[in-house]
């Protein structure tokens, strides 16, 4: 009788609570660890100090879990309790905790207790052992910690679920609203604020793609009162086709591309166009109801395509420095080896490169911290490998065998870039950029500065 009432009891509990769910993912992972991993200590003796402490633990992260309640129910019963399959051990259980100790230290009680489990399972591990050490002087008894300790943030998943269909229909009525809104097209401001608004959640194309990748954009946007146009000639088509809703598609003969398919994830529309823009070498403005591509300014038919090698920039330095300096006040694209990172003030950094031949000034707020990080260490480990020291010598030898050079490659290929930028001048024998345009990465295709102008 004691055991069907218990079971009863267990059942109407989950009814009460099925549609609850943990809010944060990384204590949602946890819970599943622990529900495992106390399983597979209790399969082995149902006395285990670590597997009880672990189900403690689990029951305070979700006592809603029915596997923690089974495991509960045949504790009480003496029955035999079955190992979960899983992958979890000690050791990734143990590094998961520690991995998470900057993240909780605004919630001592939370803190200490994800410290006291770890202790309680792995007491021979020697990070954690250091760490407990650290709070002798708090109440480090893991049956008051559960009792202190805030429990995680759970999420009525029926209500999110009302939440997310009322948000939908609401954004329904809204496009329904903005459509008949944008009959005659948008105006110029709305199209700024559309183009910060709408995302891609992935986008490719090529330099033989871009009209696809243009007819793409339009019939993503043209409900909303906007129109993709090309003027000029850098991006070239052979016929339009009208649709029967007004929106007008571009179709021309496939070219060669001479770089490969270019990819990008959960972009607004603004940086798709930007990121088009620099890749197939044209402009484009908004205007009211449209987006125009327009070609850019006509190249110098001294700067090849793809632009100056910086590592000729020494040489150049050694002739006329009339010849250089024409170049003065104007913006034109390089490439080279970023062969240095270094401070200038508490606003910009300078990227030095091929030696420091060139320099490139950069605003700190403008550029990717994250690529930025990467890069710092793919040229400090560089360093640690010899170099441009080491990459001299390596040239050197190359041209000496005859061998072809590729300069994106022989050096520090996660280093090399191309980039547009404005001539400030000759500092100190180098020459000296400034108003940064693009500064990409070859090798991966990313851009290092987060707003393109």
């Amino acid at each position: 009788m004691k055991r069907y009432f218990f079971t009863m009891l267990l059942i109407a509990s989950l009814s009460a609570f099925a549609e609850l769910s943990i809010k944060n993912e990384k204590d949602r992972v946890l819970l599943e660890d622990a529900v495992i991993l106390s399983s597979k200590f209790l399969a082995k003796d149902s006395k285990s100090a670590e597997g009880n402490a672990l189900l403690k633990f689990a029951s305070w992260l979700d006592a809603t879990d029915k596997r923690i309640k089974a495991m509960k129910a045949k504790a009480i019963f003496g029955d035999k309790i079955e190992a979960l399959s899983g992958s979890i051990t000690t050791d990734l259980f143990i590094r998961k905790i520690l991995n998470r100790q900057d993240e909780l230290k605004s919630s001592t009680s939370t803190r200490l207790l994800y410290i006291v489990v770890g202790k309680s399972i792995a007491p021979s591990n020697s990070k954690m052992s250091a760490l407990y050490s650290e709070f002798s002087n708090y109440e480090l008894n893991l049956d008051k910690l559960l009792k202190d300790a805030p429990r995680p943030v759970k999420i009525d998943l029926v209500a999110e679920k009302a939440k997310a269909e009322r948000e939908a229909v609401k954004i329904e009525e809204d496009n329904k609203t903005l459509k008949e809104s944008y009959n005659n097209g948008a105006s110029a401001e709305d199209v700024e604020l559309i183009l910060d608004g709408t995302t891609f959640k992935s986008f490719n194309y090529s330099e033989s793609t871009v009209l696809d990748a243009i007819n793409r954009i339009t019939h993503k946007l043209y409900w909303r009162g906007v129109q993709m146009k090309i003027q000029g000639n850098r991006i070239s088509y052979s016929s339009t086709t009208k649709s029967t809703n007004g929106a007008v598609y571009y179709h021309g003969p496939l070219q060669i591309p001479n770089f490969e398919e270019y990819s990008v994830e959960n972009k607004t529309v603004r940086q798709v166009l930007d990121h088009i823009s620099t890749n197939i070498r044209v402009l484009w403005k908004v205007q009211d109801g449209a987006i125009v591509f327009y070609d850019d300014e006509v190249p110098d038919p001294e700067i090849p395509e793809g632009g100056l090698a910086s590592n000729m920039m020494k040489d150049l330095m050694k002739g006329s420095l009339k010849e250089l300096l024409k170049y003065r006040g104007k913006t034109i694209e390089m490439n080279g080896l970023i062969t240095g990172i270094g401070r200038h003030d508490y606003k910009t950094d300078f990227l030095a490169l091929d030696g420091g031949s060139v320099r490139i000034y950069i605003n700190k707020s403008d550029v990717d911290e994250k690529m930025y990080r990467r890069l710092n260490t793919s040229i400090d480990d560089w360093k640690k490998e010899g170099g441009n020291a080491a990459l001299i010598k390596k040239l050197r030898q190359m041209k000496l065998d005859g061998e072809e050079i590729d300069r994106r490659t022989v050096g520090n290929a996660t280093a090399f870039v191309q980039f547009k930028a404005k001539v400030d001048g000759i500092d100190r024998g180098r020459l000296v950029f400034k108003e940064v345009k693009y500064i990409k990465i070859e090798e991966s295709g990313e851009y290092l500065i987060k707003n393109m102008n």
